[in-house]
């Protein structure tokens, strides 16, 4: 008899271990966008929607670039079970300041200013209930920014009734790198593949190739010169960041053996701009080397390097290049240090001491979460480039209407390029394991401004029921 109870003893003990080490979701928050009286409901940041089957790897990506790695079996319910079935996202994405200031997103934690690097609501239901993350298989997020800043960290929002947001929780981004596959990166001198795009058609090539730039390229600095390139205005369609006409760098001298876009009126001359380009210094075919499969699995093969590499060829030094080649097995910070030792004195010092403070480290260590969003890349620069290369070769046909047609033509074309530019952005990526508003922020050091005083005179006021006004600090806004 003794022995019996022992054992039943024994039973309810093992059970309520089971049931205690259940992870369970009952007293969390039920994390909505907005509460019903909030006075933003009309001009917050609108979210989109998205349905996912939970038995299956999902990464959705929404229209401002944010990326959402979703392993199967991420998703439990109150109570720790794992959903199963269809889940709805809501993702609304708020990274400009108009999205903010319209949404009432301000970036203060407790009363202190934030510097923020953008912000989004990501939520999940089955059914119209909330769904929870299991924290064994968190979510990786990517927020796409053009001026990363070291030092951030992600933020958890409150938003109550009046839609007031605190940002509380912050915990620090680890700046590890995501490798992409290397034909993904683009690592010619900035506005090369334009300018050759211009000078179509060229000999027997009448469109842009990988073969033809790269052949042009490797040969530039062994041209001699024969004619200027005349660039058309009107055909500058290229990503906003990449623009020739805004870039202010010299990438190289290409000589054609006919001038492109001749003019055939006054108006269309009116429409060409002469330039002549120099050699950017760095050897071609080194360059042309960084896409050998040997660098696949390095800091080579990343965005942030991609974007460092803009700034070497400014050096026009082949040695600087080769301090990142020789050490690939440092941290990618350690060696823009080196870098900014060597070039101390000269103004682009400055450049690489600021990569330095970003503390890439190296490679983030293989997951599933990883795995998953190398594929998501492949599959969106294919897609992309496709879509590319049938309105490039539409517009070639229509070139010379001046219709409504290709007026829809070009703006569908700047449409995709800037699927290809989210593509080439860097991002701040993390992983996550709740749901509600996410901000990428970080604390700025207390001012000892002098307090002045604001005077805000509204006309009409006895038509508003409250007044928000702002102070936007455009130096802490890096989106």
């Amino acid at each position: 008899m003794k022995n019996k109870f022992n054992q039943i003893l024994l039973l309810l003990i093992s059970s309520f271990l089971i049931y205690s080490c259940s992870e369970t979701h009952s007293n969390d928050l039920i994390t909505e966008k907005f509460s019903l009286d909030d006075p933003f409901i009309e001009s917050i940041v609108e979210s989109q929607y998205f349905e996912i089957n939970t038995s299956e790897d999902n990464v959705i990506e929404g229209d401002a670039g944010t990326t959402i790695v979703i392993q199967k079996g991420s998703f439990q319910d109150e109570n720790g079970k794992e959903v199963e079935g269809a889940v709805k996202i809501e993702l609304a994405e708020a990274l400009s300041v108009s999205d903010m200031i319209l949404s009432n997103l301000t970036t203060t934690s407790n009363g202190k200013m934030l510097e923020t690097g953008g912000m989004i609501y990501f939520q999940a239901t089955q059914n119209g209930k909330q769904v929870y993350i299991n924290e064994q298989r968190p979510l990786y997020i990517e927020i796409p920014t053009q001026d990363k800043k070291p030092g951030m960290s992600v933020y958890e929002g409150q938003r109550d009734e009046n839609g007031n947001m605190n940002w509380i929780n912050p915990q620090p981004i680890v700046s590890f790198l995501t490798p992409i596959d290397l034909d993904q990166l683009n690592f010619y001198p900035d506005s090369l593949e334009y300018t050759i795009s211009q000078g179509l058609p060229f000999r027997k090539h009448d469109t842009l190739s990988k073969f033809l730039v790269d052949s042009l390229y490797g040969a530039m600095k062994y041209f001699n010169a024969q004619n200027k390139i005349k660039l058309r205005s009107d055909y500058n369609l290229n990503e906003p960041y990449e623009n020739i006409f805004n870039a202010g760098m010299n990438v190289g001298e290409l000589f054609f053996d006919t001038v492109v876009y001749p003019p055939q009126s006054a108006t269309d001359s009116a429409l060409t701009e002469e330039i002549s380009l120099e050699f950017c210094g760095i050897d071609p075919t080194l360059i042309l080397g960084l896409k050998n499969p040997e660098f696949q699995n390095t800091f080579i093969a990343t965005k942030e390097f991609e974007r460092r590499l803009q700034s070497l060829f400014k050096t026009s030094n082949d040695e600087i290049l080769m301090i990142y080649l020789n050490n690939l097995d440092k941290n990618l910070w350690e060696c823009d240090e080196l870098v900014a030792m060597e070039l101390k004195g000269f103004p682009l010092a400055q450049v690489f001491k600021n990569f330095s403070d970003e503390k890439c480290t190296t490679l983030q260590n293989p997951t599933q979460n990883v795995a998953l969003l190398l594929s998501h890349y492949k599959k969106r620069w294919k897609k992309t480039n496709k879509d590319l290369k049938a309105i490039e070769n539409k517009a070639r046909k229509l070139k010379d209407a001046e219709d409504k047609e290709y007026d829809k033509l070009i703006k569908n074309y700047k449409k995709v390029l800037f699927n290809r530019e989210k593509h080439r952005m860097e991002s701040y990526g993390f992983e996550y394991s709740k749901t509600g508003w996410i901000n990428i922020d970080k604390g700025i050091r207390e001012k000892n401004y002098l307090r002045k005083g604001l005077d805000v005179m509204v006309s009409n006021e006895n038509s508003f029921e409250r007044v928000h006004t702002y102070i936007l600090f455009l130096s802490l806004i890096h989106i």
